[in-house]
């Protein structure tokens, strides 16, 4: 899945072993350190994060998702009976930022005095096993985000049955009738 490591310059350290470099990602995402506070052992922190940054760019992460969430679902089975979807507000990293970049996962939070932001908007089924994750900006509404959470599903629902029918729980805030369509056109 890890492309070889090639290196652009000459000279330097040898290459980390990607185990390390993928210990060293994950123990920032983790605890949410920054990137400067990474322990030495690990790697240099530019290392990892240029590897955190291309990784993430080619679809690494969503990649692992999807091959643990099959391993997931061959051992214990998804229960697709009850699924639940909601979003989480989050602060940008960097709080004066004068332009909230979309790309980035940014928007002005509308409950922050329009501070930039993100919202983690997550999908799960009825053990809290996460079946989607989208970041999007803090200005969008989590009623816009019902069809795009859906469709990032890392595994294909089975078709709802009479003997096995499939509900989405949901607060008010997707109290939409837009929002009912958009799950029924996916049932």
């Amino acid at each position: 899945m890890l492309a070889p490591f090639k290196r652009t310059k000459s000279g330097g350290s040898p290459p980390r072993d990607f185990r390390s470099i993928l210990n060293g990602i994950f123990y920032v995402l983790k605890t949410g350190c920054q990137w400067h506070f990474l322990p030495p052992y690990y790697g240099s922190k530019s290392a990892v994060h240029e590897h955190f940054q291309r990784w993430a760019h080619a679809g690494v992460f969503a990649e692992i998702f999807r091959l643990y969430a099959q391993e997931y679902h061959a051992l214990k089975g998804i229960q697709w009976e009850w699924q639940a979807m909601d979003g989480t507000l989050l602060q940008a990293p960097v709080r004066g930022q004068p332009v909230c970049l979309a790309e980035e996962g940014l928007g002005r939070n509308p409950t922050d005095r329009g501070r930039s932001g993100s919202k983690l908007h997550l999908h799960v089924e009825q053990q809290g096993v996460p079946l989607a994750v989208e970041l999007v900006g803090a200005n969008v509404h989590d009623s816009r985000l019902v069809s795009s959470t859906l469709a990032l599903d890392v595994l294909p629902p089975p078709a709802p049955t009479t003997e096995h029918p499939q509900h989405l729980c949901l607060d008010k805030g997707y109290d939409y009738a837009r929002v009912d369509t958009e799950v029924a056109e996916k049932a």
